[in-house]
């Protein structure tokens, strides 16, 4: 009995198997293999040829490197911890001003030093400094800002700087894919 059982179960199995492998073949040959066209017209936007599904973004990292810096904000803060009850019977304060260190990334857009970065990243800030992907430091002042875009130009004061090369938006889609590069560590690793 149960060699008539495991004889069945074995045979289920193959047919199972060779069912699947004469679908697949069967497939195959009605549809045939489809080759992956290297561009295809955009539907959105008629007479506009579009890259396919998978992309190479090692030319936007390529291209973009050197125009993403390091942008280092230093802060000045009062005080930084709530009193301990020893603090306030001795009349300790904790308001001596010290000084913090944020960080975030930016992307040089023009030559002579514009930069771009998030609000977020100076807000509170008294000294502004840019950090180029070659390690050189410039001194920076914020020229404007928008905390509800959460966007903010820097000037560096440095020449010859390469910038990113942009885009227009007119040329986008939803859908299309995107890639972000920063440097938020100044560790150029992301």
């Amino acid at each position: 009995m149960k060699k008539n059982l495991l004889a069945g179960l074995i045979l289920v199995v193959i047919s199972v198997s060779v069912s699947y492998w004469l679908v697949s073949k069967r497939i195959t040959a009605v549809a045939g293999p489809q080759p992956i066209p290297d561009t295809v017209v955009d539907p959105v936007r008629p007479g506009v040829l579009k890259e396919t599904v998978v992309q190479d973004f090692t030319y936007a990292a390529e291209s973009s490197v050197e125009a993403v810096v390091f942008v280092k904000v230093l802060k000045r803060t009062q005080g930084g911890y709530a009193p301990s009850f020893l603090d306030l019977l001795l009349g300790f304060s904790n308001q001596a001003p010290r000084e913090e260190v944020t960080s975030g990334s930016g992307v040089v857009i023009t030559e002579d030093g514009y930069v771009v970065t998030n609000y977020h990243v100076i807000e509170g800030g008294t000294s502004y400094y840019v950090i180029t992907a070659d390690g050189h430091e410039y001194t920076a002042t914020l020229t404007g800002g928008d905390a509800t875009n959460d966007v903010a130009v820097l000037k560096a004061d440095a020449t010859d700087l390469d910038p990113v090369e942009l885009g227009s938006s007119d040329d986008l889609i939803v859908g299309d894919q995107v890639v972000a590069i920063g440097n938020p560590l100044g560790e150029l690793t992301s």
